[in-house]
């Protein structure tokens, strides 16, 4: 297994990049339902449906060998490369969760988006210096107006 150094992606790009038929199936899946009235297109309401489910938050509900795949993902920054798929895969997949593409040489690509990336809790062998043990630490406050400053604008809870 491997690491492939980029910057993390966003849920929506991953969500865009996806074919038709496994995006519908994502969306009959998790019971997201598609507003054609708003502004916003599929792939954005369904990265906003998948942000709020409480499987990332509360991610003992998984079973613990997603749980530690999932930790894994997130010490490689959301990108880990892998010579085969991992049987702990499954559950993370069919929860919009994490993604899996396919690289060159048979590899895969494990794919956590930056969205969850920030929302994960540490965990026991996390460094407790990282950032996301600090903002678990921080007042909401604080982590509003961090998210309002690299939004450009007031952040929705």
């Amino acid at each position: 297994m491997g690491v492939k150094s980029q910057k993390p992606l966003r849920l929506v790009d991953i969500l865009k990049a996806l074919p038709e038929a496994e995006l519908g199936s994502l969306v009959s899946r998790l019971g997201v339902r598609i507003d054609p009235a708003k502004r916003l297109d599929p792939p954005q309401q369904i990265a906003r449906a998948l942000v709020a489910l409480p499987d990332i938050r509360d991610p003992s509900r998984l079973p613990q060998a997603s749980l530690e795949l999932l930790h894994r993902i997130a010490e490689a920054r959301g990108n880990l490369i892998v010579q085969a798929v991992p049987p702990a895969l499954q559950p993370l997949i069919e929860r919009g969760i994490v993604f899996a593409r396919s690289e060159s040489k048979g590899h895969v690509e494990l794919l956590l988006p930056a969205a969850y990336l920030v929302q994960l809790r540490s965990w026991e062998g996390e460094d407790p210096r990282g950032l996301r043990a600090l903002l678990a630490q921080a007042p909401f406050e604080t982590v509003s107006a961090i998210a309002g400053h690299y939004l450009g604008r007031p952040a929705t809870p």
